[in-house]
């Protein structure tokens, strides 16, 4: 059996040479990117624009191949204990590992200037995408370069008096390399746009996209410039959402299939956190464009709202409500029309009428996965009171609330399409909802002293509302037995058939954005007769 300490000193030797074999392929690397740069250097100066972009790419691809040779030091001495590491002189501390450290620091800084300068150089041509790619690389060489410096590096001194530069940052210089390959993005997708090919146009929105939120992924580990703020971020993730927004409805509009839709993979060079930024908490990631502007206009909106800029807020809430509308599946639905000749929905004409009108009306304030149960209960409402107009339901003065509660709750349980589904004193808000019916809140109450109609509404839409918004919906339904004495005709029922927004707590100055709305009905009890009228 082979002796430990031999075992100790052969593994120190193997390494030493393999870390020696990489140490010279980085050298030679390096000598290789210098004559290329030399040569781009050169044929810069006598304007041969097309070689001289060429040879400065090579030289920083060849500084680029250094720093992998001299990275894969780092895995040779991955796991070694303290002994082999003394060995080597390559513990934090020595300064053999000091030295490693800084080589490759620049190798990566020389790689991003050399492929930012091949940008510049290429710029004289019209191929923007390869200037985008290119800056792309820098962007991505800098970012090591970050990730290699010292909290001290990056520390920035304040001296009164003087001008700081953000671009003149480690980060600012980041953020620059990406905004201009966003904006050549920007151009490339409208050019594609404009010119009728969306098919190619969404796929530059989309790296677009990858730039403005790489800018905003750095931006947020920068811990050192002191004059930047919150709305600036906001926008750089409102920029992002933009572009994700443009390229996810132009590959819906242009009817590209859902597994190329999802497989646009994002841009290569974007910063590596977009990956983690788009995982749902079940560790998967979304490439599918228009999620991706959902979850960028929500974090945009979290930071307007952090720092009080209420419209731009608003501006993504409803971006948001556009995208969950566009993502929601297609399926078949109770048409909001008037039904054929011959059929009816709620068994009454002039209720068919005002059953399509209400629905158009509050359609785009239900969520798709509700709108069919709202469409049942409001035509189940509505010929509930066609039937009490010609059987006049509730004759005399010695009904009340509960007996109109027995009354339409049993009603609603005969409608095949509800049964069970209407639920009685249902919990909600800090109070009851009297009826919930498949999910939808319906208030009931029996007015004996207040005659105008839209008094008697105003004053109870409010608990209506409470109760609707206490569910997370919208839309609510109240439903008002009319108990007064009559000593006029009653209305034509159209007129008892109200929808209306109801004033919401912390919107006092403006309209909210996701309104609440109330679906009034008045039903009319104790009808006289028409010989009583005078």
């Amino acid at each position: 059996m082979m002796p430990k300490r031999v075992v100790f000193v052969g593994l120190v030797e193997n390494i030493e040479k393999r870390i020696k074999e990489s140490e010279k392929q980085a050298e030679e690397e390096v000598n290789q990117a210098e004559i290329f740069e030399k040569d781009a250097v050169s044929l810069e100066k006598n304007e041969v624009w097309d070689k001289s972009g060429k040879k400065y790419h090579d030289a920083a691809s060849s500084f680029r191949y250094a720093c992998i040779n001299l990275g894969a030091i780092n895995l040779w001495i991955t796991g070694l204990k303290g002994g082999a590491l003394e060995q080597l002189r390559l513990r934090e501390t020595d300064e053999r590992y000091i030295n490693l450290h800084k080589r490759i620091k620049e190798c990566h800084k020389k790689s991003a200037d050399l492929y930012k300068k091949a940008s510049d150089i290429f710029s004289k041509f019209p191929n923007k995408y390869l200037r985008a790619d290119l800056l792309g690389m820098a962007a991505r060489e800098y970012c090591h370069v970050l990730e290699l410096s010292s909290e001290e590096e990056l520390k920035i001194q304040l001296e009164p008096g003087k001008v700081y530069d953000f671009s003149e940052t480690s980060v600012g210089v980041i953020v620059d390399v990406y905004r201009t390959a966003a904006n050549l993005f920007n151009e490339i997708g409208i050019e594609f746009e404009e010119s009728g090919k969306k098919s190619k146009a969404y796929i530059f929105y989309g790296y677009m996209g990858d730039a403005y939120l790489s800018i905003a992924l750095v931006r947020e580990e920068d811990k050192h410039w002191p004059f930047g703020n919150v709305s600036d971020q906001a926008d750089n993730y409102l920029g992002a959402a933009e572009a994700y927004y443009k390229s996810g409805k132009l590959s819906k509009e242009v009817g590209v299939s859902s597994v190329v839709m999802y497989a646009r993979i994002e841009w290569k060079h974007a910063q590596r956190r977009i990956f983690d930024f788009f995982k749902d908490n079940k560790g998967y990631t979304t490439s599918h464009d228009l999620k991706r502007a959902s979850l960028a206009f929500k974090k945009a909106r979290l930071l307007f709202d952090k720092v009080g800029l209420r419209k731009q807020s608003e501006y993504c809430s409803q971006r948001i409500k556009e995208i969950e509308r566009a993502l929601e599946p297609i399926r078949p639905q109770i048409p909001v029309k008037p039904p054929p000749k011959g059929a009816s929905v709620t068994g009454f004409p002039w209720a068919d009428t005002e059953y399509s009108r209400v629905m158009s009306e509050v359609a785009d304030s239900i969520h798709q996965n509700d709108l069919e149960s709202y469409e049942i209960v409001v035509a189940s409402l509505l010929n509930y009171m066609g039937q009490n107009l010609v059987d006049n339901f509730f004759k005399g003065a010695e009904y009340d609330e509960k007996s109109f509660h027995q009354d339409l709750s049993k009603l609603l349980k005969r409608d095949p399409r509800i049964g069970a589904g209407a639920l009685n004193e249902v919990y909600t808000g800090g109070g009851r909802v009297d009826i919930l019916v498949r999910g939808v809140p319906v208030e009931l109450k029996a007015e004996k002293g207040i005659s105008d109609t839209k008094k008697v509404i105003d004053r109870h839409a409010p608990q209506a509302s409470q109760y609707a918004s206490s569910k997370g919906k919208q839309v609510g339904i109240l439903c008002v037995l009319d108990l007064t004495k009559k000593t006029k005709p009653i209305p034509c029922p159209s007129n008892d058939i109200h929808v209306a927004e109801v004033p919401v707590h912390g919107h006092d100055t403006g309209n909210p954005l996701f309104p609440s709305i109330i679906i009034s009905m008045v039903i009319r009890g104790n009808l006289p007769t028409p010989s009583g009228l005078s």
